[in-house]
């Protein structure tokens, strides 16, 4: 039917608007508190619709698109408000809504499930995109909203697997690119990530967050000078992107830049920390950015990192402080590795031999093929008088990396010290 025709027509136009945005918007940081009954009440007070007004397939896809262009301004407690007076409305005992259309339903899902996701309310995000779903399987706009609160839920198969199905429909569509090439990133496909990137970076996405992920996968691949030279761009977007300053501390570090290391990490860090509050105080993830670096897992990371450089700059507290605050975080089994790992180095050089033993113990626990975290052991066994295990310590980490001049000085004065007894 005709009124079928401009249903999807608009749907369409729906998704390309909300795609540009992204580009407009993007790199846009900070937590968003998660909105109450009474918020989302004030903020639709003055675009609460008349029973008339919903009486028919049309007037609700105009709810949806007010809606819709709530979000774009930067109201998402507006859109949300517009999208609960439709609900409350219909649901009155003494007004009778015809059925809207399946593309009604599904456009307003979606633009509920997009407000969702922009105050942190992810898992309510996720129902309405499956619900979405259920009525039009062929929604690119649902399943690009459903990817990226996947990425955002730390579900990064399902968040490629969703942006491999848009670009199957909407080719074209910018923002799927962006949001795969993150997940794939998380995922160690460094090399898809980068081609994701380069994609949405070469049609017109300069966003600092897209930059920032472009970065991090040349650092993975070995191309330090690219990845600072993507952040510094990401920066003169965002100047406070966390990703970018992050990535950029970590490259340097990787290039003995301590000092560099240092100011970019604890920038990083500021500016993480500042919205993990802000979140939890709302008890929401941060919200406004489609990425996932200022999650307690990067704000780890970036902890560990800046520890790395306190320990090469002899500031071994600041560096064990760090390092605690890291593990009082979420982390996978290989980040609380080198979290003790770096803590246990600190505590060797501070003269906490005991601590310094068991962090390693904790650190090889995780991950056993560590070199130097075994060289590492191997000094602070040698000090603390346990001859043999330091001999030990150090013929293992010599047997994993056998070029390891320091597990071999430690094993020489073991050596020494047992022939002298």
């Amino acid at each position: 039917s005709v009124q079928q025709v401009e249903s999807l027509l608009v749907g369409r136009l729906a998704f390309w608007i909300a795609d540009l945005s992204k580009d407009l918007n993007a790199g846009g940081e900070g937590a968003v508190s998660s909105p109450s009954a009474e918020e989302i009440r004030a903020a639709g007070s003055a675009a609460k619709l008349s029973d008339a007004s919903l009486a028919s397939p049309s007037a609700a896809f105009a709810v949806a698109l007010r809606a819709r262009a709530a979000l774009e301004s930067g109201e998402p407690l507006q859109a949300l408000a517009l999208l609960s007076a439709t609900s409350e409305t219909s649901g009155s005992d003494d007004v009778q809504v015809p059925p809207r259309s399946l593309e009604s339903d599904s456009l307003a899902l979606v633009v509920r499930a997009e407000a969702y996701l922009r105050v942190g309310l992810l898992e309510k995000a996720l129902q309405d995109c499956e619900q979405a779903l259920s009525l039009d399987p062929e929604g690119a706009q649902a399943l690009m909203v459903r990817g990226e609160v996947h990425l955002r839920m730390g579900h990064f198969a399902e968040a490629v697997q969703d942006c491999d199905l848009v670009v199957d429909r909407e080719p074209s569509c910018v923002s799927a690119y962006a949001v795969r090439g993150e997940a794939r990133l998380r995922l160690g496909r460094a090399k898809e990530a980068l081609m994701d990137c380069e994609w949405a970076l070469a049609h017109g996405r300069r966003a600092a967050t897209v930059l920032a992920v472009r970065g991090e996968a040349h650092r993975h691949l070995g191309s330090l000078r690219e990845a600072i030279c993507d952040c510094e761009e990401a920066l003169r977007e965002n100047a406070a992107c966390a990703e970018a300053l992050g990535v950029r501390g970590q490259a340097r570090l990787d290039l003995g830049d301590m000092e560099a290391a240092l100011a970019d990490l604890s920038r990083a860090i500021e500016v993480g920390r500042s919205h993990i509050a802000g979140a939890a105080t709302a008890g929401t993830l941060p919200a406004t950015s489609s990425s996932t670096a200022t999650s307690p897992t990067f704000l780890a990371r970036w902890l560990v990192a800046r520890a790395e450089a306190q320990v090469t700059l002899h500031n071994y507290a600041e560096a064990i402080q760090d390092c605690s605050e890291a593990l009082s975080l979420q982390n996978s089994a290989s980040e609380v590795a080198l979290a003790r790992a770096v803590r246990g180095e600190a505590n060797l050089l501070s003269g906490n031999w005991e601590a310094a033993l068991a962090d390693c113990d904790e650190a090889l626990s995780r991950e056993p093929a560590d070199g130097y975290t075994l060289a590492v052991r191997g000094q602070a066994n040698l000090l603390l008088g346990n001859k043999e295990e330091a001999v030990r310590d150090t013929d293992e980490a010599l047997d994993i990396c056998p070029k390891l001049e320091y597990a071999a000085r430690v094993r020489d004065r073991a050596w020494s010290q047992l022939r002298q007894a």
